[in-house]
């Protein structure tokens, strides 16, 4: 086997954040032994109103069913919930967070609630980011073959494999924990309207490719050298 020598190139690049996703649970319970289905699909209804006329398209919202559920409260009581969930992929986190906070005048009622799961964002860049971040990293390679090799006396000869490993993704802080009860933190119409946007996050993406170069001594290449001079 022909002696060669191993590295792992790596090279970074970042991806912004081109979607918000998250989830609006629209919640009605009762005491009584009647599943709230209707109740919960006509306030689901209601909601899809809302978001629509204060900022939302229809091709951001997306249907994701509805869950009942029987609680125990205690040996007498039995609580029926009833659970419908809307996913909403907005782009403008501003557009997303004033078109949520109008459903609130739609849950008055203490049986009625909703809450608002934030999701992984999408993250994306352009291909041409993409395919520069892939030559830094095989160039990164070849660099660190070079190094090796000269402080072993050798030299690179030719590449002869080149591996694509699994890309590290950076952490993007997204918060993304669930927040219960998001109309109380949203009464405020004046807070609305002096909606201040900033940037979208970024996360950092590092590729790495495991490759492998052929080397030669100094002395093989000497002879080489010598021996073309005979030819």
């Amino acid at each position: 086997m022909r002696p060669y020598i191993e590295v792992i190139g790596e090279s970074r690049y970042l991806e912004t954040v081109q979607k918000y996703v998250a989830d609006i649970n629209i919640i009605v319970w009762t005491n009584r032994t009647k599943i709230p289905l209707n109740e919960v699909t006509i306030l689901r209804n209601l909601c899809i109103e809302s978001l629509l006329s204060n900022g939302l398209e229809e091709s951001e919202l997306k249907e994701a069913g509805i869950d009942v559920r029987e609680r125990s409260l205690n040996r007498r009581k039995i609580r029926q919930e009833a659970r419908h969930k809307i996913i909403v992929s907005c782009s403008d986190i501003s557009r997303l967070i004033q078109a949520v906070s109008t459903l609130e005048k739609l849950f008055k009622k203490p049986r009625y609630s909703f809450t608002l799961d934030m999701h992984q964002p999408v993250f994306a860049t352009t291909l041409e980011v993409k395919e520069q971040a892939k030559k830094a990293a095989i160039k990164n390679a070849c660099y660190h073959a070079k190094l090796l090799a000269e402080s072993a006396n050798t030299n690179i000869k030719n590449v002869i494999q080149i591996e694509e490993l699994s890309p590290i993704f950076g952490e993007s802080e997204i918060h993304s924990d669930e927040l219960k009860n998001i109309v109380a933190t949203t009464t405020s119409s004046k807070v609305d309207a002096n909606y201040r946007n900033l940037e979208n996050a970024v996360r950092e993406i590092t590729l790495r490719y495991r490759v492998s170069f052929g080397i030669t001594s100094h002395s093989e290449d000497t002879i080489r050298l010598n021996s073309a001079d005979f030819d």
